[in-house]
């Protein structure tokens, strides 16, 4: 009975983690939109409806007449506590996984690895990469228009997308043959060096994809706005070579010092990777509410996993397996998030002074002489 209610909490501590991060979503309704493509109708809109009787008149109960939307109430709810329901999930989604490890699974992973019911829980979680991966690259492919305004190379980030789901793939074949799901077993092999090399490296690939458009990856840093600005960008320069130069060398170094000694190199790069990921999705495609939570869940749930992963070491229970991979799984879902709310800034870009394509500024002197050809054109 004890495994069975473990097993639903494991299944409902992972639909919170999607709950916290929908919970960010954008929520649109008819009246936003008409507030923001059209102010003075919505004024007038409202002035008019002002004038109309509350309830209408005849045999049958009053009616309100709604001034909008019919489900602008619960919409306009939804929208103003969605922060509120998202952290709660967030909570529970917490305190769900800090449940771990419980008697049942402490007794039964230790002494004899995952039960059947553990096992399809892990599979689920490790094959649910593909849809969420996949869900990716729509939000890149939907908003490629601006996304390829915005950021250094879109193509290197599918490509990066594409990498995460490759080292998914070998990692899954990787726990299948070598110890039934669980972890305690670990080799050096060509699958386990296949599954790092991809992981890694298409989280470092993932990472520079989202510089910001126009910045060459080779350059000297700019002091022109004075010293914090060119230390930032002096470590961003760091920080682009070291991912770079520590996804060329992995296989080398995983041949050289095998699994466990490489890891000392890539935990480190992940982590970099992790903190870029987290500035850039916020700031290269936003910045706005969206990207913002986008990229710092992004981060928290792989930090998450690199929690979880630290735990196991500490007490090896085989079911910590769902945790670490529904959080590296998880961490997409807030990433995709960012992608699809992905926007234009100015006529300029504020940090590099870049003229997104597209978009002219117009001088006064333009203006004026706009102005007054529109003037002579209307009759």
């Amino acid at each position: 009975m004890m495994c069975s209610r473990s097993l639903y909490l494991a299944v409902a501590c992972f639909l919170c983690c999607i709950g916290s991060s929908i919970g960010f979503a954008p929520v649109k309704t008819v009246a936003g939109a008409r507030s923001t493509n059209i102010p003075q109708l919505e004024s007038s809109y409202r002035s008019n409806q002002q004038l109309l009787p509350k309830h209408l008149p005849g045999p049958r109960q009053p009616t309100l007449i709604y001034s909008g939307n019919p489900s602008k109430s619960l919409t306009s709810k939804v929208n103003k506590n969605k922060h509120k329901i998202a952290a709660l999930a967030i909570v529970l989604a917490g305190i769900g996984f800090t449940a771990y490890p419980s008697p049942c699974f402490a007794a039964s992973s230790i002494l004899s690895g995952l039960t059947d019911g553990e096992r399809i829980v892990v599979i689920i979680a490790h094959y649910l990469t593909f849809p969420v991966c996949t869900l990716a690259m729509y939000a890149l492919y939907k908003k490629m228009d601006i996304i390829q305004q915005r950021i250094y190379s879109p193509f290197t980030l599918m490509v990066g997308l594409v990498c995460v789901q490759l080292g998914l793939a070998f990692e899954m074949g990787n726990h299948h043959y070598t110890a039934d799901w669980g972890l305690k077993i670990a080799k050096t092999d060509l699958i386990n060096g296949s599954f790092g090399f991809f992981t890694y490296g298409g989280n470092n690939i993932n990472a520079i994809a989202l510089k910001k458009k126009g910045v060459p990856l080779l350059r000297c840093p700019d002091f022109s706005k004075g010293i914090i600005n060119g230390l930032v960008d002096l470590v961003a320069i760091i920080g682009d070579l070291f991912l770079l130069i520590a996804t060329i060398i992995q296989p080398l170094l995983y041949v050289m010092l095998g699994r466990a000694g490489s890891n000392s190199v890539l935990i480190p790069s992940s982590t970099v990777a992790g903190v870029f990921t987290l500035i850039r999705l916020w700031k290269h495609l936003g910045p706005n509410t969206y990207t913002f939570w986008g990229g710092t869940l992004f981060f928290v749930l792989v930090l998450s996993g690199v929690g979880f992963n630290v735990l196991y070491r500490m007490i090896f229970v085989e079911f910590l397996h769902v945790a670490i991979g529904g959080s590296f799984v998880g961490a997409m879902i807030p990433f995709t998030i960012a992608l699809w709310n992905a926007q234009l800034p100015g006529p300029t870009d504020v940090d590099s002074g870049e003229v997104i394509k597209g978009v002219v500024p117009i001088t006064p002197l333009q203006h004026g002489a706009l102005k007054y050809l529109l003037r002579g054109l209307t009759p």
